[in-house]
């Protein structure tokens, strides 16, 4: 259980430095938020142990393996055609670099956390 709170951490900050590249300046207010939220769970949850940590049959598991390779596939697949569409073809670019940043943070965060969420659940 320890080991989730590490990660939630771990992918917190990265949250907030990306979100500070993006701003242009360094978001303190999220990162205190994060930081006293994770230290909140963390001491609620000390002691007592989910219902998430029972083991996942591998069924459950291959199912959430073949959501997130095909998601992501997918999803940077686009990517990739609609990159060298503009790049070879058209010579122009239609997006902003920050959306197409929103788009690859918006797939990972669906890949590796709503996805895997939702297919545990049933």
């Amino acid at each position: 259980m320890r080991n989730r709170y590490i990660g939630m951490l771990i992918g917190g900050i990265i949250g907030v430095g990306v979100t500070s590249l993006i701003v242009g300046k360094m978001q303190w207010g999220l990162l205190i938020g994060l930081l006293s939220g994770i230290s909140i769970a963390e001491w609620r949850t000390k002691g007592k142990e989910s219902p998430s940590d029972a083991e996942t049959d591998k069924n459950v598991d291959n199912k959430i393996r073949k959501f997130m390779l095909s998601t992501m596939g997918l999803s940077f697949f686009l990517l990739l055609i609609y990159l060298i569409v503009c790049d070879k073809i058209l010579d122009q670019q239609f997006i902003k670099v920050r959306y197409l940043i929103y788009y690859v943070l918006a797939t990972f965060f669906i890949c590796l956390f709503i996805g895997p969420a939702i297919l545990r659940r049933k």
